[in-house]
């Protein structure tokens, strides 16, 4: 008799499966978000309540997992490839046109690189694409916990405010807000965007559209209404069936915080089934900030 066939050695099980399903994948962001909205919404005080959504967390595989599935969905929906389009459309791809040259003919206008920060970085597609030939852009990426040498550990409601000529021309805010855990620092989150942004500069901010098409505090066209009252011109509003887009663009001037918006209220007709545990809300009661041509708290004579 021949000898019997030895078995094929079989691969290794990793301890932690890679992830590769992209059903899974939105299974986890859309869990996360959901767990990290009904955290956001407990008292310092309901301790047993927190430390279950915090287990829950966990067993979702926490931060990390939810970092892994937001990349293998922006593997099939590249937000970089959206906002190298837009800035393209906005011909400042290929940099600024510096003001001295601003009359001369096409080919002698001289351009300097545009400034882009992106908030909550996940994946080096923008930096990558910043290397591409044509593009002139520098990109600084920064994240709390980075996955890449290419992005910086860093808090964006913790960053100094810079000067006016400091400021970004760009800056990418992707899944971001949706995850601060307060209405007030998301409030402070928007203020922010504004005042790091230059004067005419563009913001591109992607959140959950469950986030206000599910929530009992703000819907879409309140939402797009706020973003207008601090003075940020919406250039263009986009949804796919899971994230909501907005291109806006800062106009100089003051803001000053409509009453509406410094107390987290119940909209009408919040109360039903459909809105039952999204909390989603912004608050501007403690972000508003005193200065010229930031934003500033309105007066009683502002009205609704």
């Amino acid at each position: 008799m021949g000898k019997s066939k030895s078995k094929s050695k079989r691969k290794p099980i990793p301890l932690v499966r890679p992830l590769k399903s992209r059903k899974l994948a939105r299974t986890i962001t859309t869990q996360f978000h959901v767990l990290t909205h009904a955290r956001s919404s407990l008292p310092p005080s309901a301790t047993a309540e927190l430390k279950e959504i915090d287990d829950k967390l966990e067993e979702l595989g926490g931060r990390k997992s939810y970092q892994e599935a937001s990349q293998l969905n922006t593997s099939v929906f590249s937000t970089s490839k959206w906002v190298v389009g837009r800035l393209g459309a906005m011909g400042i791809l290929e940099g600024k046109v510096l003001e001295e040259t601003s009359t001369k003919k096409p080919k002698k206008l001289k351009r300097r690189p545009i400034s882009v920060l992106e908030v909550g970085c996940i994946n080096t597609q923008l930096q990558d694409a910043s290397r591409k030939p044509g593009v002139r852009m520098n990109v600084r990426s920064i994240d709390l916990r980075s996955t890449s040498s290419q992005v910086e550990v860093a808090d964006f409601n913790a960053l100094p405010i810079e000067e006016e000529e400091e400021r970004y021309d760009a800056i990418v805010c992707s899944m971001v807000i949706n995850c601060v855990p307060t209405a007030v620092s998301r409030g402070e989150m928007l203020t922010r965007l504004r005042r790091f942004t230059k004067v005419g500069g563009v913001v591109f901010l992607m959140l959950p559209l469950m986030c206000v098409n599910r929530s009992k505090y703000l819907d879409k066209p309140g939402f797009t209404g706020m973003l207008e009252d601090l003075k940020f011109e919406v250039r263009e509003v986009k949804e796919t069936p899971k994230i909501l887009f907005y291109t806006l663009i800062k106009k100089e001037g003051d803001v000053f915080i409509k009453p509406q918006w410094r107390k987290v209220k119940e909209r009408k007709g919040g109360g039903g089934k459909k809105y039952t545990g999204n909390e989603f809300a912004v608050c501007f009661e403690e972000a508003a900030v005193e200065g010229g041509g930031e934003v500033k708290k309105g007066t009683n004579n502002e009205g609704g």
